[in-house]
């Protein structure tokens, strides 16, 4: 499968991190989903600095926004 799926619950760590390979099923209150295929589409080579740089900028756009969102 070309999707990982990637679930935590608050007030956790690292280490309770599952993952999961497949289509986005939310069985937690977090969840990230990386679409390898769609990641390959971009004409770079997936990289885990690819994914690094996306999650920092939803960090931004978090931090910048309202919350929660309506």
């Amino acid at each position: 499968m070309a999707t990982r799926r990637y679930s935590i619950s608050p007030n956790t760590n690292e280490y309770t991190v599952t993952e999961a390979v497949g289509a986005a099923v939310v069985t937690f209150p977090i969840e990230l989903t990386v679409d390898l295929a769609n990641l390959a589409g971009t004409g770079l080579p997936p990289s885990r600095q690819m994914v690094l740089d996306a999650l920092v900028d939803f960090q931004n756009w978090i931090v910048r926004g309202v919350w929660p969102p309506a």
